[in-house]
């Protein structure tokens, strides 16, 4: 009897080891760029993250919608954003945090880093429609925008 409850314990170990690893690659190809994610859901009841990501291409000046979210879903969402004058060594990168009431967004910018000529004028969110967007204006035509994020149940 006591050889089977050791025999359990070590397939209940090698299970989760299994598993672990399985997650670990996932993990390492999506840091790698050997998979391309567009929204991964990690959930436990009662408490969910979202994990997204988000590419645009924008070939004027003008403020665009970076990501949006339905206002009933997700409560509060962190960046991470870059963006890259196309054609040039020209980047710009931060880290914004936003949480929203419903009606009102309060965000905070933060970690910001650029490189030479910064292609972005500023950075700042709504809510439009029943959703929040995160909007970026670009102080140059023709950059590509990169959006990492990571978002809480409402």
């Amino acid at each position: 009897m006591a050889t089977q409850k050791i025999v359990l314990k070590t397939n209940t170990f090698e299970n989760q080891r299994v598993k672990i690893n399985e997650i670990g690659q996932d993990t390492y190809n999506i840091l790698t760029g050997g998979v391309t994610v567009q929204s991964v859901s990690i959930g436990v009841p009662d408490e969910v993250v979202s994990i997204g990501t988000n590419s645009v291409n924008d070939t004027s000046n003008a403020e665009f919608v970076a990501d949006t979210f339905v206002i009933a879903d997700f409560r509060t969402t962190k960046y991470l954003v870059q963006v890259q004058e196309t054609g040039s060594n020209n980047f710009y990168s931060t880290e914004v945090l936003l949480m929203h009431d419903g009606s009102i967004v309060h965000m905070t910018q933060y970690a910001t880093l650029h490189t030479n000529t910064s292609p972005v004028d500023s950075i700042r969110s709504d809510v439009n429609g029943g959703n929040v967007r995160l909007l970026i204006t670009p102080s140059v035509a023709n950059t590509t925008t990169k959006i990492s994020k990571i978002s809480l149940v409402a």
